[in-house]
């Protein structure tokens, strides 16, 4: 559909611009209202699922797209699905529409950077009487000081917390005065660590007060690992499933709070949806005067990201996907359980699988001790997950997301007997891709495929973020967030007869001054059985065609049009649409700095800029500048990790993944003022992408020195650490252990008095001291040692005369 860039193109448009640009303005404007459309000279939609594979009778269909970053569904009672966006945003889709206002916009509160944003949506069962919906995100404090997307401004990547609110629904809007925060009330700006300190890098916690865990309060001290879902039991108690809050790219003692009862993070909470109260019969609540503290909230631990949550309506328990780091995916469940993270992965296996030491939370010197106590027991038994898989098959490493879907239990089923109580499970990461279910209920569960490359058709980066049984239809739906442009909610259908077809359309060109003649075309469209097609036309200006593939049209008066080719293949029909725009021509981005290919460390300063301009508006700039950074990841896709606008600036190159391979998109998008005289309808944009690339940063090198390494104790050795050096010139900080308990830090050259004799190791570790945006915080490190001698003095005998 759209030519790959090259890494040698110095400002290359592909995939990720197109489709942005469709995501950013378009399509949303077409569906809800915004003004804009693409401004592709050529654009290709489609329906259904032409590159999936399912099982026999199964296939997906596309239900609401244009969706900018959408990550979770519900509905109410009535039939309204609400889809939640990761900006903030809720919107309404109803008898077949997108509505044009939004349920709810909190956009200016929730940090939409990276991974964070809206991630939990939840509709109270008890909605007909209450007309409650529950949010659950991460939280911008009004007080933060900085300006938009600097680390600690709006939408930073600075420590943040997080916090689920309640709204009351009226009619199809949320009443804002109504909004009460259920769970997170200390989730604070006095209670964030460092709001400045990008990407939780340095030794602060949020949430915590001098060692002690805040009470209700929930940590977002990394961008990723933060809050999850939220899912009602069936006795309307309220499950909340919440991340580490720590650093997914190297060992952070900030996870091992995973095992702590009285801190939030890395837990399953149970609460009380009216007050945020745990329960008394929680696990680990010891009375009924400690139901507001965390203790009494939680429900299991031991979890690094367990980002997606259902509950069996049968048992009332909930699953959860814990997304693992090196090694293995788990999918949990249990009441009281501690599922290991961090210490333990998978099958209680110690957390050392493809690591070095450093990248090991078992041999780490920060974490080792305390995973010794877990090891040895001492915080209990660890349980084992309800099904695991691993990272490593096939001869080779892939990345992997497992994430929890619904029990397909209920009264209004459509599919056939033999997938009822199945556990529907999903993964998101570019490999992957697929929906799979599992049995439950007595022995290890067996597993089967309902689907591969399940998003295949949305986009290359695409995948499925939310899995949900709608109770009005008894169909699956799913969420697709493309990392690289819009994404969509489907359905998964199934059909023991006839199959829809799969409709597909372009149009060459999209947009262009009048009069405009658009070539259409459907010849990408199919029949999964091999019926043939006939086709139907409304190309939006109340002109319509019948009969051919192919049609021409051409539009006379300027305005913004949606054009809708319906495909039938005799029994049942599917249809895509697309927008044109009549009497406006795109603007052209162009990124000027830095150079496609250029190679930056983690942490270092990436300075950028570029220009747009516009055939009828002229020179761009300010917020019709719109900077934006992808983060590739093997074969996934990290939005946002960081936007700007204006015609340049600077950001810090992010740090991830444990030493594996990662890219950067930097990406300008042009937006014009739309068709002249319209007042800004049909606004057109264009993006230009870089492509930014990693390479690790050097780590130090440890040389210590010893005189004397041998002697009569009491022993005076003098050390020093000449000859310690970083390989990118940061400083050193010196941390001397002398093998007898006693440490120092700090200087280079430093003495020490053996008093005992014995035979000791000696070991220095020198740590970078980061600069520039990640000043006052520590780098990579490195270790060296050299073994002292203290012996016995010799004793002379005495002569008695």
């Amino acid at each position: 559909m759209w030519v790959e860039h090259s890494r040698n193109d110095t400002n290359t448009r592909q995939p990720a611009s197109a489709w942005r640009r469709w995501m950013r303005l378009s399509v949303v404007a077409a569906l809800v209202g915004t003004l804009g459309v693409a401004a592709a000279l050529m654009l290709h939609v489609g329906s259904s699922s032409a590159a999936a594979t399912w099982a026999p009778g199964f296939y997906s269909e596309m239900v609401v797209g244009g969706l900018e970053n959408p990550t979770a569904i519900a509905w109410t009672p009535d039939g309204r699905m609400l889809i939640a966006l990761k900006s903030g945003k809720v919107l309404v889709y109803q008898n077949g529409t997108l509505l044009a206002t939004p349920f709810i916009d909190l956009s200016n509160e929730v940090n939409d950077v990276a991974d964070r944003g809206l991630l939990g949506l939840a509709v109270d069962p008890d909605f007909d009487t209450n007309h409650y919906v529950y949010l659950l995100y991460t939280y911008d404090p009004p007080e933060l000081p900085g300006p938009q997307y600097a680390a600690d401004g709006r939408d930073g990547n600075g420590q943040r917390v997080s916090r689920l609110v309640r709204v009351q629904a009226s009619g199809n809007v949320a009443n804002l005065a109504t909004k009460q925060v259920i769970l997170g009330t200390n989730s604070t700006f006095a209670n964030i660590g460092s709001p400045d300190d990008p990407d939780g890098g340095g030794p602060e916690t949020s949430c915590d007060n001098n060692g002690t865990p805040v009470q209700d309060c929930l940590p977002s001290d990394s961008t990723s690992h933060t809050i999850g879902s939220v899912a009602f039991g069936t006795d309307r108690s309220l499950f909340v499933s919440v991340g580490d809050g720590a650093r997914f790219v190297v060992v952070d003692p900030r996870a091992l709070r995973a095992y702590d009862v009285n801190s939030l993070a890395g837990k399953i909470l149970r609460i009380n949806p009216d007050t945020g109260n745990g329960y008394t019969n929680n696990p680990w609540c010891d009375s009924p005067a400690n139901v507001s503290r965390n203790h009494c909230k939680v429900y299991a631990t031991g979890l690094r990201n367990p980002f997606r949550m259902k509950v069996d309506p049968t048992t009332n328990e909930p699953y959860h996907g814990n997304v693992g780091w090196y090694s293995w995916e788990e999918i949990n469940t249990g009441r009281g359980k501690n599922f290991g993270w961090p210490c333990y992965e998978g099958n209680n296996e110690p957390q050392g699988l493809y690591s070095d030491g450093v990248n090991s939370y078992m041999t780490n010197t920060l974490t080792a001790s305390q995973c010794q106590q877990v090891y040895s027991g001492a915080l209990g038994p660890m349980t084992l997950p309800y099904y695991t898989y691993p990272h490593y098959y096939d001869d080779a490493q892939h990345d992997a997301s497992a994430m929890a879907g619904p029990i397909y239990t209920g009264t209004n089923l459509a599919y056939p007997a033999e997938y009822h109580n199945k556990l529907f499970i999903f993964d998101y990461s570019g490999d992957q891709d697929w929906i799979k279910y599992l049995t439950l209920g007595g022995g290890p569960p067996q597993v089967g495929t309902l689907g591969e490359g399940v998003s295949d058709m949305v986009g290359e980066f695409a995948g499925p973020v939310d899995l949900a049984l709608n109770p009005n239809d008894g169909n699956l739906y799913y969420v697709v967030l493309n990392g690289t442009g819009p994404g969509q909610v489907r359905r998964i259908r199934h059909s023991s007869a006839n199959l829809p077809p799969d409709s597909r359309l372009s149009a060459t060109p999209s947009s262009g001054t009048l009069p405009l003649q658009v070539l259409f075309s459907a010849a990408g469209s199919s029949d999964p059985d091999g019926d043939p097609l006939s086709y139907e036309w409304h190309f939006g200006d109340s002109i319509t065609a019948t009969g051919s593939v192919t049609q021409s049209h051409t539009y006379t008066v300027a305005g913004l049009y949606t054009a809708v080719v319906t495909v039938t293949d005799g029994i049942s029909s599917s249809s895509a649409s697309l927008p044109v725009t009549a009497g406006n021509r795109p603007p052209a981005a162009s990124v000027t700095m830095p150079v496609s290919g250029t190679i930056y460390h983690a942490g270092e300063m990436v300075m950028f800029a570029g220009t747009g301009s516009d055939p009828e508006d002229g020179s761009l700039g300010g917020s019709q500048l719109l900077w934006e950074a992808l983060l590739h990841h093997e074969q996934h896709v990290h939005p946002a990790q960081f936007n700007t606008t204006g015609t340049g600036g600077s950001f810090v190159f992010p740090e991830h993944g444990g030493g594996e391979d990662y890219w950067l998109e930097l990406c300008l998008t042009a937006t014009d003022s739309g068709i002249p005289g319209q007042g800004g309808t049909g606004q057109l944009n264009d993006t230009a992408c870089v492509a930014l690339y990693s390479t690790p940063a050097a780590a130090p090198m440890a040389m210590v020195s010893a005189a004397p390494l041998t002697g009569i104790a009491p022993l005076t050795v003098s050390f020093s650490g000449q000859g310690s050096h970083d390989m990118d010139g940061s400083p050193l900080m010196y941390d001397w252990d002398f093998g007898d308990t006693v440490t120092a830090t700090g200087s280079m050259t430093v003495s020490h008095v053996y008093s005992v004799p014995g035979v000791y190791t000696a070991t220095l570790t020198v740590t970078e001291m980061m600069t520039d945006a990640h000043a006052g915080h520590t780098g990579q490190s490195d270790s060296a040692s050299v073994h002292i001698t203290a012996r016995y003095g010799i004793r002379l005998p005495v002569i008695l005369r």
